[in-house]
């Protein structure tokens, strides 16, 4: 087991921030507003604090249905009210085999976010989930994918071979820009 002081892990988190100071990190203390605001509204039942807080966040800074007509700030505030309490202290590592009935509930309740979509927008339903509960829902949107998936070399490569396999033996869709 490596120990680390108090002090250590200040100077690397110091250094982290120095790092990432002009990048992604600049957005965390939007997310951890809309986490705050989500958290706050849902457990006490009040759509006009989601409404000014996580929904104008999402649907401002973070571009929540940009190129669709996203639902209103009531409409998704009660999809969240209304997902099984227990899934919002759910962990990802700590699920259990019959947790899977209250995501699946919990995804679908909010396919309609964009209404005005042919199908159901993922990014959308996975901002507004993810930012419900951070630990069990996670965020998945284009930039995410490439910056945690596919900056992985030996994915990203085993993606593009699939991708061009599938490709030559005519199977539409599947463009390599894609990934």
């Amino acid at each position: 087991m490596i120990r680390l002081s108090t002090c250590a892990v200040r100077r690397a988190f110091s250094a982290f921030v120095e790092r990432h100071k002009d990048g992604w990190l600049h957005e965390l203390g939007n997310q951890l507003t809309c986490y705050a605001s989500t958290m706050d509204a849902v457990s006490s039942n009040a759509p006009d604090k989601f409404k000014s807080g996580s929904y104008k966040l999402l649907r401002g800074k973070m571009k929540v249905g940009r190129g669709g007509k996203l639902r209103s700030a009531h409409w998704v505030f009660d999809k969240l009210r209304d997902i099984e309490p227990e899934m919002r202290g759910r962990r990802l590592s700590s699920l259990r085999t019959d947790d899977w009935v209250g995501v699946r509930k919990a995804v679908l309740s909010l396919g309609g976010v964009k209404g005005d979509a042919s199908k159901p927008s993922v990014t959308a339903i996975s901002k507004f989930l993810h930012f419900y509960n951070p630990c069990l829902f996670v965020m998945c949107d284009r930039a995410e994918i490439r910056h945690f998936v596919l900056e992985h070399r030996w994915l990203r490569k085993q993606l593009e071979n699939s991708t061009r396999l599938l490709a030559e033996a005519g199977v539409r869709g599947t463009d390599s820009t894609d990934i």
